[in-house]
């Protein structure tokens, strides 16, 4: 038996750094899908701490609805424990939406988690690879 995802999270090798791409699926995570998303998240970070290339963040939350308090803190304490790794080697985070919510839910994880690159919101992954590039310097 197979769970379906939250979010599928995949790379993609671009140009001369590769994007960490979030694909939310549903609006709201199960539990276990929650268990999964950040379990799988630790370990493309993990891949990342070896690889010698530098990468991106783009995460199409479009489908994303309102999530638990706990698992946004979930989401911020992974970013926490990261953090030498993603002043290192993380570009940008471009996040692709559509309304008012997700900027919302982007400023809450803002006031737990000062972010030291770049972030924007985007309507279009085209846009959203623009971005990164725009910072790869």
């Amino acid at each position: 038996m197979s769970i379906e995802k939250f979010v599928e999270i995949t790379q993609i090798v671009n140009k001369d750094y590769r994007i960490l791409y979030f694909d939310v699926k549903m609006a709201h995570p199960t539990p276990l899908q929650w268990k999964f998303c950040i379990s799988e998240f630790i370990e493309h970070l993990n891949v990342f701490k070896h690889l010698k290339c530098k990468f991106a963040f783009v995460m199409n939350v479009k489908l994303i609805g309102i999530i638990s308090s706990e698992y946004i803190m979930d989401f911020i304490n992974t970013l926490i424990a990261n953090q030498f790794l993603l002043e290192d080697k993380l570009i940008a985070t471009s996040v692709i939406y559509e309304g008012s919510l997700i900027g919302k839910l982007f400023e809450i994880i803002k006031i737990f988690y000062k972010t030291k690159k770049p972030i924007d919101f985007l309507p279009d992954m085209i846009k959203a690879v623009d971005f990164i590039d725009s910072n790869n310097i």
